[in-house]
């Protein structure tokens, strides 16, 4: 069984690609990056879907979610309740784990959205490290998986529910 931390990287002046650099050096295995502003507990069994994406994609190198509010097409869904109240948040994942479960698709164009996704140590040193800054970070981050020989996938059954209000545009 693999061995999954779960980090909520950050630094000031919107550093993102620096602060997860400077997570993953102190990384042993694979670890969950994930921003302050996603509720991962509208399922219970997010550590156990996700050691199972892990374990059954073993080509993986970028794996992530599926929720309410995202860039990303392919993460967001559409059918999430559109309220912040967090039960119809916490009913809406056990409904989406009863339908697809431990259910692992892999994107086939990429560009997800980083608010939470797995990654391994060795695919971070394989891939070439998170580039500097913000924006942007996380879809450069896949398409080096991608282009290392990794896969990069989505858990369909793990759905979290994500604010997305981008506090940092006001300053």
């Amino acid at each position: 069984m693999h061995y999954l931390e779960v980090r909520v990287p950050y630094l000031p002046d919107r550093q993102l690609g620096r602060s997860y650099n400077e997570a993953m050096e102190t990384v042993r295995d694979w670890v969950m990056l994930l921003d302050s502003d996603v509720f991962l507990r509208t399922q219970p069994k997010w550590y156990d879907i996700c050691v199972h994406a892990i374990q059954h994609t073993p080509n993986a190198g970028f794996i992530t979610c599926v929720t309410n509010r995202i860039g990303c097409p392919q993460q967001r869904c559409v059918d999430a309740p559109k309220s912040d109240d967090i039960a119809d948040h916490i009913e809406f994942g056990r409904q989406r784990y009863a339908k697809f479960g431990f259910t692992v698709n892999e994107l086939v164009r990429p560009r997800p959205s980083g608010m939470l996704f797995l990654t391994s140590k060795r695919v971070w040193e394989m891939s070439g490290r998170f580039r500097d800054g913000f924006l942007g970070v996380d879809n450069a981050y896949a398409q080096s998986v991608r282009k290392a020989g990794f896969g990069v996938y989505l858990m369909e059954g793990l759905y979290v529910y994500h604010s997305y209000k981008r506090e940092w545009r006001q300053g």
